[in-house]
């Protein structure tokens, strides 16, 4: 994601107030130490530009750790300010990211399906592009056992990442391969996820306009770590978060005051346990799927580690919405698994969500 700076001086401001702010966050800098460091060589003046991020950051660190320095919000006061910043940077850059919305093409065909849907992740595309015998088995597992496996516009956005175009190319013959380009994607006519027929050129050239939105997408995700420390200091602890990643059936064990706390760190379909329950249009199976995944995180269950791999879990997060319409879903993501079944046992959704060592094991 293009971070802009209209000159090295501005980005280096930026930079300063923001190691300042971490330090104040992290508790290693006090109010006598701000004294001592001379807030005029991070003060914005008339190289404010009024057009570009690092402006923009500098101005708002300044103000910030000015209010600190008088007084007026104190070290977590600041890590609250700060991380409503992130969001609120990240989100205007996802809205900004989408550009033109009028020049997308879609050149669609919806299709019914009479077979069982079997909607398989990306690691599971991947070995199917990286082991040929994967492939041939997913191909025979769909003849032999009558069943339609299914993608989502969520695998053509990790595939447009592929920066090498070989095997970019190998990833969408893949895609073809096991689906027949027949894949879900959300209808706008009437808010519900469908079976499309479209080419794959045209799914990724609309995926490609609107890359920049998904990268800002997958950082807001990287947020929820920080959420965790400054909202929900309970569940740092290392003993309740082992208990957790111990305990089945995570939202229905949690009390409706713990549930609602939670809620308020998102935008769910509503504050009560029951408002998650049999959820059909696109927006609120949304809405509802992401809060799921991101309390886990709050709590810490079969979390992610690397920086890398949680970046991937906003696709996660994309592939348990469009999985939801599927009779099975299969991964050999162990986190993911776990998740999956979390969600959707919560959800109310009757969907197997199975290995692909067990997909054999398919019994229509």
């Amino acid at each position: 994601m293009l971070y802009k700076y209209h000159n090295a001086i501005i980005l280096e401001k930026s930079r300063r107030s923001d190691e300042i702010i971490k330090k104040i966050v992290s508790e290693s800098l006090k109010v006598e130490d701000v004294q001592d460091i001379s807030l005029m060589d991070i003060r914005v003046g008339g190289e404010f530009c009024e057009n570009c991020d690092a402006c923009f950051d500098a101005v708002f660190n300044f103000n910030l750790i000015l209010s600190f320095y008088v007084g007026d919000v104190d070290c977590v006061g600041v890590g609250r300010q700060k991380q409503a910043w992130r969001y609120s940077f990240l989100t205007d850059k996802a809205v900004h990211g989408l550009g033109d919305l009028s020049a997308l093409r879609i050149d669609r065909e919806p299709i019914l399906s009479d077979k069982p849907l079997c909607y398989i992740d990306q690691n599971i595309l991947t070995q199917a592009v990286n082991k040929k015998d994967i492939l041939s088995l997913l191909l025979k597992i769909q003849d032999d056992h009558d069943i339609k496996i299914v993608c989502s516009v969520s695998h053509f956005e990790e595939i447009y990442k592929i920066s090498d175009l070989e095997s970019r190319q190998d990833f969408i013959d893949a895609t073809v391969a096991l689906t027949g380009e027949i894949n879900l994607q959300p209808c706008s006519e009437d808010d519900r996820i469908k079976l499309f027929f479209e080419n794959a050129s045209i799914t990724l050239s609309r995926v490609e306009m609107t890359s920049n939105s998904s990268e800002a997408v997958e950082m807001l995700k990287n947020l929820k770590d920080e959420d965790r420390r400054l909202y929900f200091e309970k569940y740092n602890n290392l003993d309740l978060r082992k208990k957790i990643g111990q305990a089945e059936k995570i939202f229905e064990s949690l009390s409706d005051d713990e549930f609602s706390r939670l809620v308020c760190m998102s935008s769910p379909p509503g504050p009560r346990k029951i408002d998650f329950k049999g959820l059909t249009s696109h927006s609120s199976i949304r809405d509802a799927i992401y809060f799921l995944h991101n309390a886990l995180d709050l709590i810490s269950y079969k979390q992610d580690k690397s920086t890398r791999t949680q970046r991937s879990s906003a696709h996660d997060i994309e592939h348990l919405i469009y999985g939801s319409q599927c009779n099975y879903f299969i991964t050999n993501d162990t986190n993911l698994r776990f998740r999956a079944v979390e969600i959707y046992s919560f959800l109310g959704v009757p969907i197997h969500v199975l290995p692909l060592s067990e997909i054999s094991s398919i019994k229509i």
